[in-house]
């Protein structure tokens, strides 16, 4: 399993810096830093997003099949 850096380790870019790159050296940022393995999501914030779709389902969930 990989570990993802945490947050405060990374560098943090001000809107200034990244208007100063070109569209092409933004995007690369946002790639490098997308994390799209769920191996790397921190166990934490896996959970907490677990824990928002249950939430999220039981609310919106239905069993009238009338509802469509």
């Amino acid at each position: 399993m990989t570990t993802v850096e945490p947050v405060a380790d990374q560098k943090i870019w001000t809107a200034d810096e990244l208007l100063a790159l070109s569209p092409e050296e933004r995007q690369r940022l946002f790639q490098e830093r997308l994390i799209t393995d769920l191996d790397r999501v921190p166990p934490h914030v896996l959970e907490k997003v677990r824990t928002f779709i249950r939430e999220h389902i039981a609310e919106n969930e239905t069993t009238d099949p009338d509802d469509g």
